[in-house]
């Protein structure tokens, strides 16, 4: 079965429970695919691993390593809108990296899917 590709990123500052900390980024998949690294590119130790089409996520101590990468791929922002959305993601890491139970999340196919998957709720084969 054919799943659209969601026309934005949704990046989002959550505690462990899945529940918003500060308001979501939308951010253009495209605009962001641009500046991203590829897999390969050891130069980036957080941002290389992205998934444009699933469910990243990043917590408080990865923080250190992903805002000097996330500054340096911002000064690629091909218009003040795009700087825009670059600062509002900084803001987001700012406050993961502030907050001991905050996760920082990329979600390439959309919020639902990303809190569904994340809030399903888990079974216990053992029960009988």
């Amino acid at each position: 079965m054919f799943e659209a590709i969601a026309e934005h990123i949704f990046i989002s500052c959550r505690a462990f429970t899945g529940r918003l900390l500060a308001e979501p980024v939308e951010f253009p998949r495209e605009a962001l695919i641009r500046v991203l690294p590829s897999l390969d590119d050891e130069a980036y130790v957080c941002l290389r691993f992205i998934d444009k089409n699933g469910l990243t996520i990043f917590n408080p101590k990865q923080m250190e390593r992903f805002l000097p990468e996330w500054e340096l791929i911002a000064n690629k922002a091909a218009s003040e809108s795009e700087a825009d959305l670059f600062a509002q993601v900084h803001e987001l890491a700012s406050l993961c990296k502030k907050s001991i139970h905050a996760q920082l999340w990329f979600d390439g196919k959309g919020e639902e899917w990303a809190l569904a998957l994340f809030l399903t709720p888990k079974t216990n084969c053992d029960s009988g």
